[in-house]
């Protein structure tokens, strides 16, 4: 009895997947064609976002990154002749008047040519985080190295603008495959329409 069940449960199951494929097979060919694309559109626009999103993140980290240390260097050439001239206070006052204009800096320290901190800003409330990036550029003057300026900045800003620009560029790469996607698709059943109506058109 076990037995006549297992089998007419494997017949019923074979008759199924046969009426689902002669289902399929009477699908018309440009409708196949048109859903073979779709899925293609799918999985185009989610490859295209992430490589967009990949590629952008990277070459804004770059640059940010970039950005930074150049700001560090003409930093620490602001403060070199203070520094120079043991002038504690005027390094100091320069650089609060210097991150004064940046909400990114969290805190700026420098060290003489001995490793002795010569002045040190902090901004409050203290920030630590993984988004905290330390930027060092060496001060000179005279072709002479007389100490090491150490810019502590938080990316989370730059963060989230990359995250906004990242998400602006995977739409316009979506939006831009699909236009594309579906102008060939138009074509595509545009002309294979016309074959099948000129075949049809034959044989009568």
């Amino acid at each position: 009895m076990a037995r006549q069940t297992a089998t007419k449960r494997r017949e019923s199951s074979e008759d199924f997947i046969v009426k689902l494929k002669n289902q399929f097979m009477s699908i018309p060919f440009w409708l196949k064609l048109s859903l073979v694309l779709c899925l293609g559109i799918v999985f185009g626009t989610w490859f295209s976002g992430e490589v967009t999103r990949k590629l952008d993140t990277d070459y804004l980290l770059a640059t940010i990154h970039d950005d930074m240390q150049r700001t560090t260097g003409l930093f620490a050439g602001l403060i070199a002749e203070s520094v120079v001239t043991g002038d504690a206070v005027k390094t100091k006052a320069t650089i609060e008047q210097y991150v004064a204009g940046w909400s990114e800096f969290t805190y700026v320290h420098v060290l003489d040519d001995n490793g002795y901190v010569v002045t040190e800003w902090q901004k409050r409330p203290i920030k630590f985080g993984p988004g905290i990036r330390k930027f060092e550029q060496a001060i000179e003057y005279g072709g002479q190295q007389f100490g090491i300026l150490s810019v502590y900045v938080d990316l989370g800003s730059f963060d989230a603008a990359i995250e906004q620009h990242v998400s602006v560029s995977r739409r316009q790469s979506a939006v831009l495959l699909l236009s594309i996607t579906m102008f060939i698709i138009f074509f595509v059943n545009f002309f294979t329409l016309r074959k099948v109506r000129q075949d049809q058109a034959q044989y009568e």
